[in-house]
């Protein structure tokens, strides 16, 4: 299952990378657009159901990829036990 949701997000982000060939965001770019794509799918939710959800947080998930290919990818930090 997992190899499908990277693949997923992977193809997205080469759809997103063609159509929107634009120079670097900012952050707070990033962060309006995964909001608005995060509003669609709650509204995708309650007019389509799951799979109307689930290709809005597709989006969303590429767009937060895209901001870390941009500014850098912070690694969690494990907390000992």
């Amino acid at each position: 299952m997992k190899m499908k949701t990277y693949e997923a997000i992977k193809q997205e982000r080469e759809y997103q990378d063609e159509r929107f060939n634009e120079p670097e965001n900012q952050i707070s770019e990033f962060l309006l657009i995964m909001e608005r794509c995060l509003d669609k799918a709650k509204t995708r939710w309650g007019t389509e159901g799951a799979q109307g959800a689930l290709d809005e947080i597709r989006q969303v998930t590429a767009v937060g990829v895209a901001c870390m290919d941009q500014h850098g990818a912070v690694l969690r930090q494990t907390v000992p036990a």
